[in-house]
Order: structure tokens, then sequence, then C-alpha cells
């Protein structure tokens, strides 16, 4: 006991003379941060509030924590029980609270994207027509990831994952990248529809319905953009079935068939989902492309975008083709 108390004595008093001779400099205090203490087993968080307040009181020091508050308190209250006053017990540690404003979705994602670098990746990928492929991509992503039901912790991870996968390609594998985008846009929003998806279980027109099946992603998307997106998810489900007719007509997706039924006059009330003969005729068209592209160039398509995709992922995906 005694040695652990001298321990504690002579690195309390090494601390002090670090943060005085750091204020002796700089006239500014030493500052700790510490952060998702709210996503630590609550003992742990219990026992690092504990040692901060007690083992590292020391002056000139400031701790910084970045907690998620009501996770804590539902932390703590695991650990004592409900009946547990865990904002009061929190009050013991904290000084100062300060609520930091939730960020605007469109400005977190561009300031993820210039983290990874996303535009350099898509320099030279401008085509004949003047389209660019990083707004596209850009676009797609701040669609889909604007709604509340994406935390921002979700954003950061499918970016991140994206910048891995862009750091993967070659200068040359613009369509591959694009792929990409969409694969993980709905691996993010829907995890349980791409992996059905991807396991040839849900067709290429569940997927457009729920990508664009709420008024806000359907308005802001441009049409060329929307058909871009819904011809990328059609040869993927091509793909996936191991299915790549020399003719569309000959055995088309139920997405491809949705559109040509509507091209032929056959389509019945119009909605959301059974669109305009302009935009059916965009789809097809689009879809005529990347299907020509994908099948001179299997080895880049739907599949090895989840590869990569999975490749730089936490857990594996099971059950995939």
């Amino acid at each position: 006991y005694s040695e652990a108390q001298n321990s504690i004595r002579k690195f309390r008093r090494t601390l002090h003379e670090t943060a005085e001779n750091l204020w002796k400099k700089k006239e500014h205090p030493l500052v700790v941060m510490i952060d998702e203490l709210d996503r630590c087993r609550p003992s742990y968080a219990v026992e690092l509030l504990e040692v901060a307040k007690h083992l590292f009181s020391v002056d000139r020091i400031v701790y910084v924590l970045a907690v998620n508050r009501s996770e804590l308190v539902h932390s703590i209250k695991a650990l004592y029980g409900s009946e547990f006053d865990a904002p009061g017990y929190l009050g013991r540690f904290f000084d100062v609270d300060i609520r930091l404003p939730e960020p605007e979705r469109k400005a977190f994602l561009e300031a993820l994207l210039r983290a990874i670098d996303f535009d350099d990746y898509f320099k030279r990928t401008q085509d004949s027509e003047g389209r660019n492929d990083a707004q596209f991509a850009r676009d797609v992503l701040k669609i889909s990831f604007s709604s509340a039901d994406v935390s921002f912790r979700r954003i950061a991870q499918a970016v991140y994952r994206l910048g891995l996968v862009l750091g993967s390609l070659r200068a040359d594998q613009r369509s591959f990248a694009v792929t990409a985008v969409v694969a993980l846009v709905l691996r993010t929003t829907d995890e349980e529809l791409y992996r059905r998806f991807c396991r040839g279980e849900a067709s290429d027109m569940e997927v457009v319905d729920k990508v664009f099946g709420h008024t806000a992603a359907a308005a802001t998307l441009g049409n060329r953009d929307r058909c871009d997106f819904e011809a990328t998810v059609a040869v993927a489900a091509m793909e996936v079935s191991g299915d790549f007719p020399l003719q569309l007509k000959q055995d088309p997706t139920p997405l491809l068939k949705r559109y040509l039924d509507v091209m032929e006059g056959k389509s019945g009330r119009r909605h959301y989902s059974d669109p305009s003969h302009k935009h059916a005729s965009g789809v097809i068209e689009m879809t005529t492309n990347h299907w020509g592209i994908a099948r001179r160039e299997l080895g880049i398509g739907f599949k090895e975008s989840v590869r990569r995709i999975e490749l730089f992922s936490s857990g594996l995906m099971a059950g995939s083709k």
C-alpha cells in the first residue's frame, strides 16, 4: 500500500511539473482529450472518470471529455441500477457542460470527401459529353445520406471505406468506382437489402424502389444521374445472376422489364416507380452502355466492388455468391 501511495504521489508531482513548465512557456494549461468514453464498457467508463477526478486532479491541467451524455448516463445506470442518480453522479466530474450542435449533413459529407481526396481520383474522368463522375458520385452520396436514419458515424465509416476502395483502383477504372459508390450506398442505407441483392434474392427493382421510394431522393437527383444510378443497379443484377444476354430484351431484369413495358405502352397507372417514356428510354440507353462495359470487363464490376468493400469492412459477408 505504501509503495502504491508513493508511486501515486510521484506521478502527480511529475504531472504537476510538466503542466507548470508548459504554463510558463505557453501560458495555457495542459489539455487532455478523452473521446468516446460512452462507448466503453460501463465499469471502465466509471473507473476512468474516478481516476481522472482523483488521480489526475492537478493544477494547470484541463480535461475535455467528448461524450454522448445520455449514453454515458445509461452506462452508469447499467452499473449501479436504474434508480441510481446518474446525472447527479456525473455532476461530480464535469465543471462545465457544452452541447455541440449537430453538424449539417452536406457539410459533414464534404469534409469527409476532402479527407479521402475524393476528387483527386475523379479529376481525369470527365467524358466527352462533359459528364463528371465525381459530381454524380457526390450527388448520390449526399442524397442517400441525407436521411436522419443514417447516423454520422455510419456516414464516416462508409466514406472512409470508400476512400480505401478508391485507393485500390487504377485511374482507368472509372466505371468500377461509380459501381462501388452505388454498392456502398446500398450497404450503408439498407444492409439487409444489400446482402439479399448480392445473393440474388432481391431484384434491381426492389433496390431502385427503396432508394427512390421517397420524394426527396426522387426530386433531388437529376434525371440523367437517376438513369445512371438505375442502369448501374440493373447491370449489377445481371452480373449477380450470371446472365448477360446478347440483347437486353431477351431476358430483362424486373427493372428493365418495367421500362421496356413503358416504352412499348404496356404500363398502367403512373407514379414515381412507373416513370415517363423519356426516363425509361434513358435508363435503357445507359443500361446498354454499362452492360457493354460489364460484358467486356467482368473483373471490375459489381461483384468486385462488393469484394473490395467487404475486404475493407470489419465483418465478412456471409452467403454471397
